[in-house]
């Protein structure tokens, strides 16, 4: 009896490690904006959503622009507010047949209010 439990307990620990390989996540940040993405491999293709945290003072800000790999994702607001609408700003993306280099860095640059932050997000 214990040998089946141990078998199903190694089985299950295969299980798991398998599926962490299908998962990833990068983060970085800057002075005032954290970001992180998180991709989920499929059989068709990639799921994965960018969350962008402000992590500043301001409850309103204007003229928002995210662009991520110059310009391969792009994202704008002519007004957020930061008190309303949460200071997570997401882009989710649906991609088939795509294959992300988990080991390339992603490059994201945060436009606000005439102020500019460029950071890179890296597979932790």
């Amino acid at each position: 009896m214990n040998v089946k439990k141990l078998m199903c307990f190694i089985l299950f620990l295969l299980l798991i490690a398998g599926c962490g390989k299908n998962f990833v996540v990068y983060k970085g940040e800057t002075n005032q904006w954290k970001g992180e993405y998180r991709l989920n491999k499929v059989r068709e293709g990639e799921n994965s959503i960018f969350n962008f945290y402000y992590i500043g003072k301001q409850k309103v800000l204007k003229n928002v622009s995210i662009n991520i790999n110059e310009g391969e994702t792009f994202k704008t607001y002519k007004s957020y507010n930061v008190s309303e609408e949460g200071k997570k700003i997401s882009i989710t993306s649906i991609c088939s047949n795509c294959n992300t280099d988990r080991g390339k860095e992603i490059k994201v640059e945060i436009n606000w209010d005439n102020n500019i932050e460029e950071f890179y997000l890296k597979n932790k």
